[in-house]
């Protein structure tokens, strides 16, 4: 019992209890961190914080393409713009500076892809008379070739393309020809003058969405059609 006496008065005073006093047990003070865990701190919340805000605008986008019928064709200006506001903001994180360019990335745009929304309104965004049809591009950046299918169950319009590279952002895109088919059974081609071309302007391009926007010469209007387009499959097609 001495001992214990004795261990008991080796006791820190803070440590003491006083039965007449409630017991209150005092949190230890939190270290401040170094300067240089704070940087690090700092750095990869700016890191995590830009890649969720490029995410956040895509995913919305997404989102209310989804929710819109027929390719966006025949939709009300309202909802075109609002298409329009969060695509200005995608464009803000675009990884790809150079789409275009013979240096891009490559499978930035290989690939199947398929249309989730445009502004155009004719053949291109899927429309023939008062149907619309599933419409998907098949691009091959090395064999400079692409192929814009649209899709009415077992009739299918299948238009032929080449390039020219006009900057970083840019394509010249020459139309080659247009074949009409039934159960995969060619009914008619027809060849396109050689003057047949149109832009494309590229401003988002990752590994599964592609921003662009087209005009032609040929437009009564001069103005822009968005297209915004999300990949089917990488695997790379055989364009003849």
């Amino acid at each position: 019992m001495k001992g214990l006496a004795t261990l008991k008065s080796a006791a820190p005073r803070s440590f003491q209890v006083n039965p007449a006093r409630k017991l209150s047990v005092q949190a230890p003070q939190k270290c401040a961190p170094s300067v240089k865990h704070r940087c690090s701190a700092n750095l990869l919340t700016n890191l995590f914080a830009k890649k969720s805000s490029a995410e956040s605008p895509k995913q919305e986008l997404l989102d209310l393409c989804e929710a819109i019928p027929n390719n966006g064709v025949n939709s009300d200006d309202e909802l075109k713009e609002e298409v329009l506001e969060m695509v200005a903001s995608l464009e803000d994180f675009n990884p790809n500076k150079k789409p275009a360019s013979r240096d891009a990335k490559r499978g930035a745009l290989d690939g199947l892809w398929e249309l989730a929304f445009t502004t155009n309104d004719g053949s291109s965004a899927g429309k023939l008379g008062p149907f619309v049809g599933y419409v998907t591009q098949e691009v091959n950046v090395g064999g400079e070739k692409y192929k814009n299918n649209v899709e009415f169950g077992p009739l299918k319009l299948c238009l032929t393309a080449n390039w020219e590279v006009l900057g970083d952002t840019k394509w010249k895109v020459v139309f080659e020809d247009v074949v009409i088919s039934l159960f995969n059974i060619q009914l008619t081609r027809k060849e396109f003058p050689p003057d047949r071309f149109g832009i494309w302007r590229m401003t988002y391009a990752d590994d599964d969405v592609r921003v662009l926007w087209t005009s032609s010469p040929n437009s009564e209007t001069g103005k822009e059609s968005l297209f915004v387009l999300t990949k089917v499959t990488d695997e790379l097609p055989t364009l003849g």
